[in-house]
């Protein structure tokens, strides 16, 4: 299991988030957690906090809509895996604060070897409504775990969503 502490500061960062999901994953062969819906279990829920509020500070500085009234929470991953060394990429569904409703999520991120840096992050977020453009907002229900395998969100199907929201940024958290 990762160490979940920071090695130079002492204390979680999101730095230190993202090398726990990556030693974690890097330890299956297929280089991908075999259950997302593990994220969960309360070795890998401080991770999974820190990178709900990496997704919400770095969004709100990045799109002004978004503003200080939204936030996410509760990440419903499809999957989790390592993408090269430090370096994650997740995608799923998300619950949006402000009205309790799902959206989808996807991100890339890369941490620095020690430290709490984000080096680099790259997210989609929120799939656009067809006919107005708005961002898709799907009901919360109790059992979003069986909506995300239902839907089986894989990487392939992810290229061809329409995105709402997308930016690349270095130097993040």
């Amino acid at each position: 299991m990762a160490d979940i502490d920071d090695a130079n500061e002492g204390r979680k960062s999101y730095g230190a988030a993202i090398r726990h999901f990556y030693a974690e994953a890097s330890a299956f062969p297929d280089s991908q957690l075999p259950h997302p819906d593990g994220i969960y279990e309360p070795e890998h829920r401080w991770a999974t906090t820190y990178l709900e509020g990496l997704v919400t500070a770095t969004m709100s500085k990045w799109f002004p809509e978004w503003g200080w009234h939204e936030s996410v929470d509760g990440f419903q991953l499809s999957y989790i895996r390592s993408t090269g060394p430090n370096e994650i990429e997740f995608a799923g569904k998300c619950i949006l604060i402000s009205d309790q409703t799902l959206a989808l999520i996807r991100c890339r991120l890369r941490a620095e070897d020690t430290g709490g840096t984000v080096k680099w992050m790259e997210c989609w977020f929120g799939e656009k409504d067809p006919k107005t453009g708005a961002l898709l907002r799907e009901p919360y229900d109790n059992d979003p775990l069986k909506r995300i395998r239902d839907r089986g969100l894989l990487v392939e199907e992810l290229e061809s969503v329409k995105w709402k929201w997308h930016f690349e940024a270095e130097d993040v958290g």
